[in-house]
């Protein structure tokens, strides 16, 4: 199975570099940027990198997603947003592992550490509650199957923020299933 990871990023060399380090070198791992920005710094830097990229401005963060799932070859998806990091660099063979073994689970989904300036490291798990109750998953951490994203027709361009939980939404009525 191949993971496709991808990274939207606007005008924030920076991070990207830092996320982009915290992937690992794998075969089976594609990694795909979607640079919404114009920063100069940005795109000569993209220009190396071993990947697929793509630099044009987008409709918001929605449209980066959707291109971040065209543009993949993988079997799932996940997405790291330009700032975040893979704390566990295993994580994404054993999601991978766990979606083949599995094919009753879409997704696969995990805790995220939450760096915080003052507090440390603080980590915070999924409600995996009732929707009622808000986002019941963390989307940073969902290795999706790229047939989910299929079927349900990506992210929402409408919403400028909630298009994750939105998503959520329409698998759960769907009755797709995760693993934790």
């Amino acid at each position: 199975m191949k993971l496709s990871i991808v990274t939207i990023t606007y005008n924030n060399l920076s991070e990207l570099k830092k996320t982009l380090e915290s992937i690992p070198r794998e075969d089976y791992i594609e990694s795909v940027i979607i640079n919404g920005g114009n920063s100069t710094e940005t795109i000569e830097y993209l220009i190396n990198y071993k990947g697929i990229v793509v630099n044009e401005k987008d409709k918001g963060i929605a449209d980066a997603f959707n291109k971040g799932i065209k543009c993949s070859t993988g079997d799932a998806v996940m997405f790291l947003n330009s700032g975040d990091l893979l704390y566990d660099k295993r994580y994404p063979d054993i999601a991978l592992k766990l979606l083949e073994n599995d094919t009753n689970i879409s997704f696969v989904h995990a805790p995220i550490i939450f760096d915080d300036q003052h507090g440390g490291e603080l980590v915070i798990r999924p409600r995996m509650k009732n929707l009622g109750r808000g986002m019941p998953y963390l989307h940073p951490t969902m290795i999706v199957r790229k047939e989910v994203f299929e079927h349900l027709g990506g992210f929402n361009m409408k919403y400028e923020i909630g298009m994750d939980f939105d998503f959520i939404v329409r698998m759960e009525k769907k009755g797709y299933k995760g693993f934790y």
